[in-house]
């Protein structure tokens, strides 16, 4: 099934997704597995500690769990979000668009053109967006 499933709960007015963990809080803390910016998508990596998430890397499509609300050194617990309206007044994005992973953990709001794409959310102001992590499509074998 994968890191998101196919259930889901509602958790304060908002859908909480079901995951191969059970349901998954709005926010929640991880270990940082190397150092972790701000405002970056991770997965869990074998060692059970958080990494950056990177669209080239297959391996990465059905185990993203949130953006970093906090930037780590590796072994510090930082706190991420799964879901939910978070904002950063750096972020200038357009609310037309929405929120794709990138390389290296980044957020973009340009679509990958290989590996996987997996929408992140959609803005719902120029410094804000609604975090509503889909399912990944794999364009191709990388």
């Amino acid at each position: 099934m994968g890191l998101w499933g196919t259930g889901a709960v509602i958790v304060n007015n908002v859908i909480a997704p079901q995951t191969d963990l059970g349901y998954l809080p709005e926010r929640f803390s991880g270990i940082c597995g190397e150092a972790i910016g701000g405002s970056r998508v991770v997965v869990y990596g074998s060692d059970s500690k958080m990494h950056y998430a990177d669209c080239q890397d297959l391996t990465h499509a059905n185990k993203i769990l949130g953006i970093t609300l906090q930037a780590g050194v590796a072994d510090e617990v930082i706190i991420l979000q799964a879901f939910g309206q978070i904002s950063d007044s750096s972020w200038t994005w357009d609310v037309t668009k929405a929120i794709w992973l990138g390389s290296n953990g980044l957020l973009t709001q340009t679509i990958p053109s290989s590996g996987f794409i997996i929408k992140i959310g959609e803005p719902s102001s120029q410094t804000s967006f609604i975090v509503r992590i889909k399912m990944p499509i794999v364009l191709q074998e990388v």
